[in-house]
């Protein structure tokens, strides 16, 4: 079971959130290297709904200990956000109004930042087409007429990171095979690990292998 360490002393609202982000992440990590066997002797829902009140006990103890109000249940919608921990797990936390809102203006100034990077490059696409063919339409063009003698079409996939790890997962269904892109994620990382020698001259920092097949196995990097 989970360890349950008492909180350090004197720690403050932004230290205890990490903290427990931290924890969060640690025991995710910790329960995919356990042997089946021991997972077998454990259950995994019971253990992070124990992390999880944990985690709220020790919240409201730190508001009583610096004298601020104990949010109610009823309250709690409206006073908590939910936080990404990794490209699969999120957690929920309570913030003040002051920070829910500047997170949430924070969210949409990136996401508005986003969206003018888009109409950009699509401005500078269209720009391109009336100049003549892009290199890209003759491409896809040049693609459309191979696949086409083969009976195959293209299909799109959503440019998020994840791409290569879709697109792959799209065509083993073709197979009657189901692996998600975390699956698919986890076997590249373990085949990688597997044979470090003969992926380590492709790296451009050999140092940082261990952070690369971490990123690898919980983010959308490439």
């Amino acid at each position: 079971t989970m360890s349950s360490k008492r909180p350090p002393a004197n720690e403050t609202k932004k230290q205890m959130r990490q903290r427990h982000v931290k924890e969060v992440k640690e025991f995710k990590a910790t329960w995919k290297k356990l042997p089946r066997a021991a997972k077998r002797s454990r259950n995994q829902k019971e253990e992070e709904a124990e992390q999880k009140e944990r985690h709220k006990t020790e919240w409201n103890g730190l508001l009583e200990r610096l004298g601020e109000l104990v949010i109610e249940d009823k309250q709690e919608e409206e006073d908590t956000m939910t936080i990404k921990v990794s490209a699969e797990d999120t957690m929920t936390i309570k913030v003040s109004a002051e920070e829910k809102a500047a997170r949430e203006k924070k969210a949409q100034e990136q996401a508005a930042q986003r969206q003018s990077e888009r109409d950009a490059r699509l401005e500078r696409e269209r720009k391109m087409e009336q100049q003549g063919p892009s290199k890209r339409s003759i491409e896809r063009k040049s693609i459309l007429e191979i696949i086409k003698k083969d009976n195959f079409k293209m299909k799109n996939i959503r440019p998020d990171g994840n791409c290569l790890y879709a697109a792959i997962s799209d065509q083993l269904q073709r197979y009657n095979v189901e692996k998600n892109v975390k699956e698919l994620r986890e076997t590249a990382a373990d085949y990688i690990v597997a044979h470090k020698d003969d992926f380590l001259q492709f790296m451009d920092d050999s140092n940082d292998f261990d952070g690369y097949i971490e990123k690898l196995r919980t983010t959308n990097e490439w």
